[in-house]
């Protein structure tokens, strides 16, 4: 199923069914395409937790930086609100 990922991407985007497509995103152990739909959706702590996961698993780093700048801007903004 792997080689065969961004067909069906396509497929499940396609017929705009999100809800699918994060459950493959994470089954294909999409872990940015996941993150990112969560942050998009204002799932901060969801997508905190599965960082959080995902980096005690295996190193990836490039994933883990690349989400906590928006999650620090965000924190700092529900911070200034409260």
């Amino acid at each position: 199923m792997k080689e065969h990922k961004t067909l069906i991407y396509n497929l499940i985007s396609s017929h705009g069914d999100v809800e699918d497509m994060v459950f493959f995103a994470d089954l294909m152990q999409d872990h940015e395409k996941v993150i990112s739909h969560m942050l998009q959706n204002n799932q901060f702590e969801e997508a905190i937790r599965k960082l959080e996961n995902v980096v005690s698993k295996c190193t990836v780093t490039d994933l883990y930086l690349s989400g906590v700048p928006f999650i620090l801007t965000v924190e700092r903004c529900v911070l200034k609100l409260n």
